[in-house]
């Protein structure tokens, strides 16, 4: 049994190298990420489907067996366009393998265009496949076991006289240590050649400007060479030539070289930050003559010098860019030049002065970990004070912390990225989809890294939040494991507050199954436990210190959000309350209930007291540890809850005993030496029949199996009536979640309770003979249905004694009128909640009480912080108006289904502009409620961000400082903080 609320989390968060891209593949990156998004083709639907099924629909092995696969029979020829999509989007998604790669013979499809990346795993005996096929282009990125002559012999000689294409980056050209170059001269019609990331020399760069006469497009990066005087003499011809990473001897040649490719179109010369390649004085100078010579490049349309320290005058730069008006592309990334001041340049621009500037970055440089790990620092600079949405911004993260999910430095920068760009109310303005790739991509992170806590607490930032954990599709088992794992791991009051947040939300959402397969849990409870008693202790000298009773936003969040994951840890998992009562779960809340009774305010126990009681109603409902609650401390505590005023306190506190009853007289005899449950079970009669419908939802199930057996025939009236009213309530307020969960072995039970006269409602005939005509249940058919207790078979509650004939009057008369109308609202009918209605208007004046003060007063007491977005996310601490738990104050929304509330503990209200991870506070929003019997609901409001908020309490537990360096290569330790961003320093 859980609370009616999914906990808003609100309160608990507060505050090398890489191969330079093509310039056609960097163009279409960056048009794309300016230009609206064009819905894919048919045709290219159809090909992602069947490449993310392996090609299982259209091809499988042979009859000859061997491992051998081929196109099905049925499937047509493939033509090329096809054929090439096909291979190429296997290859891309990590899914080519030799026995598919084999499938692509001539006599079944055509190639042309073939793109083997992603593929590193690819043999070279079945590469020999494209041997029959007449190639155009072919790609071949990163093949780990092949080298450039085994290549160039698996290739027809039709494909090299024809072939126009050759990407070769990353895969070896040396065969027995010795390059083996002179093999591309077969390519007599090449025209594009890439061979970066290569063993190439400044020898082999001879040969080939030599010998092949119509090569126009050079990829060279990231190579050996070292002079780049052979190109003169493709100087008339060249058109496109990469440069990236090259460091030359001399760098005066290199840039005379440059000066007479006069037909270049696109030039890369960018370079590492560690590299100064043009830093000496006389050097400077012959740059600066270069561009503002008007004959240098003059038809140059793409320029990029990214990582270069040029020492431009910028006014020179644009001088430069208006006399070409051909240029439409400049990088200007990793430079010490600033551009944000001057006026507009008429090109594009990758840089990180604007945001457009930093897309471009994400977009072009992707494949350079390095230049990716600065643009994502400069990103988070970016947006440190934007509060409006920048979805194209986030959206252009994705690749990025895709490609590099195990890089941790990069990592923990791309973190800190999705956190700014998510806080506050940014989240409820996603779509699912962005939403849902947030979540992964933070999860990644933290299974990906563990034991890294500064990126731990970065993706608890960004995860603990209402609109993720409510609204989000994920594996909520992998992410409940990963949280619980940090919370037995990590001892950071901050990061405790947040895991024990998501933990209180998420568990709720899982499977008791699946609950119980967690590998930590033992440690859990234990952590659990403890963290329980420590807060307890923090309460008592809390209640010593205040002059008057604390209300809820008084009350430590941390302790409340225990108690939630608690309850929803252990709701219908016997294995979780076992190792709870094990861990000494129930001396801690003994010792809560004891402090709360004494010494707490009555809002502070309407706060606490259901939680505890609702976990005492998941230890009662499990036979195995229902025996543990045989203590006469809880009994007589359960004994007087079930006056309190609070309608949900006297709700659990009735459920709690009216399970027990489920325990015959002996042994409670053997535990208490005493028979009080005769005297215990009337007095829950006597308080189901005073209570009034309440006014709002108070408990959410996951099943109703805890109520079948309490309502066999057999069972005591008092746990009987109890069962209907709880069920009444909940399929009134909300019928489409909780009729289908009326089984068929609980609506018998249900039948069997109305009176011999009673009349079923139109549509219940199916009930008439319920033994016969409904068919069992799931967990019957099965064979998984609870087995009764060792204690409890044939075990018969004999009448009443000690009750007067009119109370069991009353008592028969209330169960038999909520079984009928539970039968109704099955039926179609109106449940108007006035099933008990005769029996109180018949009770002695001021018997009859109302609900009490519910947990909606209890929390719109508590939401009293407004939120305020020009600080660092001030708010008021503690639980939403709606019911959800707050832990700390958040910046929140205002107005319906949205708060902020939550008191805030973050210290500085200004953030330093260079803090990597200065944790924000920010407001949450309308979490919904589900079927699962856990805390939130519906509608709630949200406090969620205001945990992060107080995440930034003074001293900056996960602030710690990051900037980046002199030389732009990272982020280094300031103020004395150990540091935790970009290395570079």
């Amino acid at each position: 049994m859980s609370h009616r609320h999914q906990p808003s989390v609100a309160a608990a968060a507060a505050a090398p190298q890489g191969s330079a891209a093509s310039a056609s593949a960097a163009a279409a990156a960056a048009a794309a990420s300016q230009s609206p998004s064009i819905p894919p083709s048919l045709e290219d639907l159809c090909v992602r489907l069947l490449t993310s099924r392996g090609l299982r629909d259209l091809a499988g092995p042979t009859a000859a067996g061997c491992g051998r696969i081929s196109f099905y029979p049925r499937v047509p020829y493939l033509c090329p366009a096809v054929a090439d999509k096909l291979l190429n989007s296997l290859a891309a998604g990590g899914k080519l393998t030799d026995p598919l790669l084999g499938a692509f013979t001539p006599d079944r499809c055509g190639l042309q265009c073939v793109q083997l990346e992603n593929a590193e795993d690819l043999s070279l005996e079945s590469l020999k496949v494209l041997k029959r096929h007449r190639l155009l282009r072919l790609t071949c990125v990163r093949l780990e076991q092949v080298n450039l002559y085994s290549l160039v012999s698996c290739l027809s000689d039709a494909s090299k006289q024809q072939m126009v294409s050759f990407n070769l980056a990353g895969t070896s050209i040396l065969c027995d240590k010795l390059p083996v170059i002179v093999c591309l001269s077969v390519f007599r019609s090449l025209a594009s050649l890439n061979l970066a990331n290569t063993e190439l020399d400044c020898k082999c760069l001879e040969v080939i400007c030599n010998d092949l006469r119509h090569l126009v497009h050079l990829d060279i990066s990231k190579t050996d060479v070292v002079d780049i005087w052979p190109l003169r003499r493709m100087r008339h011809r060249l058109k496109y030539l990469h440069l990236y990473g090259v460091k030359p001897k001399q760098a005066s040649r290199f840039l005379t070289v440059l000066s007479e490719l006069e037909n270049l179109v696109l030039l890369d010369i960018s370079d590492d930050t560690s590299l100064a390649r043009f830093g000496k004085p006389q050097v400077q100078q012959q740059v600066r003559e270069l561009f503002s010579s008007p004959n240098f490049l003059p038809r140059l349309e793409h320029l990029d010098v990214s990582g270069n320290k040029l020492k431009l005058d910028v006014g020179l730069l644009r001088q430069f860019v208006l006399a070409r008006p051909s240029l439409k592309f400049l990088g200007f990334a990793m430079v010490d030049e600033q551009l944000s001041g001057e006026p507009e340049l008429p090109v594009e621009i990758a840089g990180f002065d604007t945001e457009d500037q930093l897309i471009r970055c994400l977009h072009r440089y992707r494949d350079r970990e390095n230049y990716m790990q600065q643009t994502l620092c400069a990103v988070f600079l970016h947006t440190n004070h934007m509060f409006n949405l920048r979805e194209r911004l986030l959206r252009a993260t994705f690749p990025v912390l895709r490609k590099y999910s195990h890089r941790m430095q990069l990592q923990l920068a791309g973190t800190a990225v999705l956190y700014n760009l998510t806080r506050y109310q940014l989240s409820f303005k996603l779509c699912p989809a962005v939403r849902n790739t947030v979540v992964d991509l933070v999860l990644n992170a933290m299974g990906n890294f563990p034991k890294q806590q500064q990126l731990q607490k970065n993706a608890l930032l960004t995860l603990c939040n209402d609109c993720f954990l409510h609204q989000a599709e994920f594996d909520r088992l992998w992410c409940l494991s990963l949280v619980c794992d940090g919370l037995v791991q990590f001892s950071d009051q901050h990061m405790v507050r947040m895991l024990v947040a998501i933990v209180s939300i998420v568990s709720a959402k899982v499977s008791s199954r699946d609950l119980a397969l967690l590998g930590s849990q033992e440690r859990l409870f234990a952590r659990l436990v403890a963290l329980v008693q420590d807060r307890r202790r923090l309460l008592r000298s809390q209640l010593a210190d205040l002059p008057k009773p604390p209300g809820p936003s008084d009350l430590d969040p941390t302790l409340k959000f225990a108690l939630s994951a608690l309850w929803n840890l252990t709701d219908e998992c016997e294995p979780s309350c076992r190792l709870f009562v094990e861990a000494g779960g129930l001396e801690a809340y003994l010792k809560l209930f004891q402090l709360l009774d004494c010494s707490a305010g009555a809002e502070a126990r309407q706060c606490i007291l259901p939680k505890c009681l609702g976990l005492l109603n998941n230890i009662a409902e499990m036979p195995a540890t229902r025996k543990s609650l045989l203590v006469a401390d809880i009994i007589s505590m359960l004994s007087q809850l079930l006056t309190d005023s609070s309608l949900s306190v006297a709700y659990f506190a009735a459920g709690v005993l009216a399970n027990l009853s489920l325990l015959p007289d002996r042994v409670w005899l053997e535990r208490l030496s005493e028979r009080p449950r005769r005297r215990l079970l009337p007095a829950v009669g006597d308080a189901v029949l005073s209570w009034s419908a309440p006014d709002a939802e108070m408990v959410a199930y996951r099943s109703f199996r805890p109520f079948v057996r309490l309502l066999e025939p057999r069972r005591h009236p008092s746990a009987q009536l109890w069962s209907l009213w709880a069920i009444r309530q909940v399929c009134c307020r909300n019928r489409q979640t909780y009729l289908p969960l009326l089984s068929p072995k609980l609506l018998r039970n249900i039948r069997a309770l109305l009176p011999p006269d009673a009349v079923l409602p139109a549509g219940c005939s199916a009930f008439d003979d319920p033994l016969e005509q409904q068919p069992a249940d799931a967990d019957e058919a099965a064979g998984t249905a609870d087995a009764p207790d060792a204690d409890d078979v044939d075990e018969v509650d004999e009448e009443p004694s000690g009750c007067a004939e009119s109370q069991q009057n009353k008592l028969g008369d209330a169960i038999g009128a909520l079984a009928a109308e539970i039968l109704a609202l099955l039926a179609g009918g109106g449940g108007t909640g006035e099933a008990v209605a005769a029996a109180n208007a018949s009770a002695p004046s001021g018997e009859s009480r109302g609900g009490g003060s519910s947990d909606d007063e209890e929390d719109e007491s508590e939401a009293e912080g407004d939120a305020d977005e020009d600080s660092d996310g001030v708010g008021g601490e503690g639980e939403s108006a709606n019911g959800g738990d707050g832990a700390c104050g958040g910046g929140g929304g205002s107005g319906s289904g949205s708060n902020g509330g939550g008191e805030a503990s973050n210290g500085d209200a200004a953030r330093d502009d260079e803090q990597l991870l200065g944790a924000v506070g920010g407001g949450g929003g309308g979490g919904s409620g589900g079927v699962n019997r856990s805390e939130g609901g519906s509608g709630e409001s949200s406090v969620l961000q205001s945990s992060r908020t107080s995440c930034r309490t003074a001293g900056g537990p996960v602030g710690h400082s990051l900037h980046r360096s002199s030389s732009g290569g990272g982020v280094g330790e300031r103020q004395g903080h150990p540091t935790g961003g970009l290395p570079g320093n």
